[in-house]
């Protein structure tokens, strides 16, 4: 009886030395032309590649540099549109292996990028574009991502949002989060609707979630506001 006491007690004083790390994303776009009546176009759950995250997590609290957010892409690659109308949606290019030596994993069809980092110099407009990070008083911690692309963004775009061609360069139908050049810590030089600085991004910035949704247009006469929340918790 001794003995089982004491080992109980042992049993009790034993540290919890294991846990699980969750992460979940979700994202919200609105356009918010007329601001005291935002109108919200997408309210869905987002895809995380648990690859290349495990991999950017572990090496940025290990103090490397250049493995954290920085950017967010826009794609008009995530489905596809028939005679009828009907919308067939392709599955998120996500994986639990991350990408090795270069990044492999993309949008299908990136179109456009811009900075979220609020501390990168090239971001003049840090209370549109940001990340914050909020704290709860339990186990998670949300990352919120905010993106806001003007009237004037990207640069060459339709006047009104009345394309019936879903194949437009600008009407845009996934998102994802991607990092810096982590070889360099250098930005992606260029305009960011070139076909050649695309390529150059796609080779360089690590995908770390994605997200497919039916089309949206962005036009000249919209001002769109994507937030894009990355849940954190152990467990």
């Amino acid at each position: 009886m001794e003995n089982e006491n004491k080992q109980n007690e042992l049993t009790k004083e034993k540290p919890d030395e294991t846990g699980g790390v969750r992460m979940e994303g979700h994202i919200l776009i609105r356009d918010i032309t007329d601001k005291k009546e935002p109108i919200e176009l997408v309210n869905k759950r987002n895809a995380i590649h648990f690859g290349n995250m495990a991999k950017h997590l572990a090496q940025t609290l290990s103090g490397k540099p250049n493995y954290d957010i920085h950017y967010m892409g826009f794609g008009n690659g995530g489905s596809s549109v028939n005679t009828l109308g009907k919308i067939t949606y392709k599955t998120t290019n996500v994986s639990e292996a991350p990408d090795d030596s270069s990044p492999t994993s993309n949008l299908y069809g990136l179109k456009y990028f811009k900075v979220v980092d609020d501390l990168a110099a090239s971001n003049t407009a840090t209370t549109k574009n940001k990340i914050e990070v909020l704290p709860s008083s339990t186990s998670y911690t949300d990352i919120k991502v905010t993106c806001t692309l003007e009237f004037g963004e990207p640069g060459v775009q339709s006047n009104f949002d009345n394309s019936t061609d879903f194949t437009d360069d600008f009407v845009f139908d996934e998102l994802g989060i991607f990092s810096l050049d982590v070889a360099t810590g250098n930005e992606i030089a260029g305009t960011a609707t070139d076909a050649a600085v695309i390529l150059d991004f796609n080779s360089k910035c690590y995908m770390l979630t994605h997200v497919i949704f039916h089309p949206i247009q962005k036009s000249l006469n919209r001002i769109i506001e994507i937030v894009y929340t990355i849940r954190i918790q152990m467990q």
